[in-house]
């Protein structure tokens, strides 16, 4: 779908359109609105909206004079008019988890005050994990500088892996999972391996541009108003695996100390990308709920 706001796009879609409860899905870097297919079947009755957000996927920039996250949450609750939703609950992944709090904490009327999320990025400018990588210490002290160059790399890279075969993706996802997750895996996709891979490469290609500006905003310090976004979701729920390389679990820590009525779930072994895309039925139970909670439309 697209929405025309503004003079700009705004690419998105809704999966499955005729769900009831409405669910606002933040994406992590590198993914994009057709994430929603690979979870579409472990939920009948959550109608999702994810939203491409500006330079990816149909989406279009910025308007000069505004910054991309400003932009990201006005085509938010443009999409949300176009819908005729007045409420939706909040799911969302690593990447994700500043633009949605930020959504949250900005628009707390447009929200039913239920949030979840999922090997949730938490900024190293802010809870000061920047040493632990290299790419996180130069980042976070030069964000504008960084988030470029590290936009450039990851086009480049999507660009060499398009001319790989399309099972190859579901190999990389397994390679990084844990020993307990690659059972998972294989359990849940052993017979549909080549229809996971073509949700990845079909995702993939739509998903390239605007990583520059994404990555910008996760070395950005205070982009996130935490007491307001206490204030304005009052169900949190945090999922994150002790085996998450990329992001440390010092990063949660210090998230449960900013939202200390927050419910943190530690999922044993887990990693970055196997609480993300095999979504545990603890998630998924989780997600429906979060979706009863919704107050659907005005």
């Amino acid at each position: 779908h697209t929405v025309h706001h503004e003079g700009r796009d705004i690419a998105f879609s809704t999966s499955p359109d005729n769900g009831s409860q409405n669910v606002l899905f933040c994406y992590p870097v590198g993914a994009g609105r057709r994430m929603l297919l690979l979870f579409r079947s472990l939920f009948a009755d959550v109608r999702f909206i994810c939203i491409n957000r500006p330079g990816k996927g149909g989406t279009s920039v910025a308007i000069k004079g505004k910054t991309h996250l400003e932009t990201v949450l006005e085509d938010m609750i443009a999409v949300l008019n176009d819908l005729e939703i007045r409420q939706v609950s909040i799911l969302t992944m690593c990447a994700g988890k500043p633009f949605a709090m930020a959504f949250a904490s900005r628009y707390p009327d447009r929200t039913t005050g239920c949030f979840i999320g999922i090997s949730s990025w938490v900024q190293p400018a802010d809870c000061g994990y920047d040493n632990t990588k290299l790419l996180y210490h130069v980042g976070t002290k030069r964000p504008s500088i960084t988030g470029p160059l590290a936009g450039v790399f990851m086009s480049s890279m999507g660009f060499m892996f398009s001319s790989f075969p399309t099972t190859w993706f579901a190999g990389l996802v397994q390679k990084k999972l844990s020993k307990e997750e690659a059972q998972i895996f294989q359990e849940r996709y052993s017979d549909e391996i080549h229809e996971f891979s073509d949700v990845l490469t079909w995702m993939r290609q739509d998903s390239r541009g605007g990583v520059s500006p994404d990555i910008s905003v996760l070395l950005s310090a205070n982009v996130v108003d935490y007491p307001a976004f206490s204030k304005s979701c009052k169900t949190m729920i945090f999922f994150h695996g002790t085996g998450d390389t990329m992001v440390p679990h010092v990063g949660l820590d210090w998230l449960a100390e900013q939202l200390p009525n927050a419910a943190l779930h530690t999922m044993e072994n887990g990693t970055h990308e196997g609480c993300m895309f095999l979504l545990h039925p603890k998630i998924v139970e989780s997600i429906i709920v979060l979706g009863r909670d919704t107050d659907s439309t005005s």
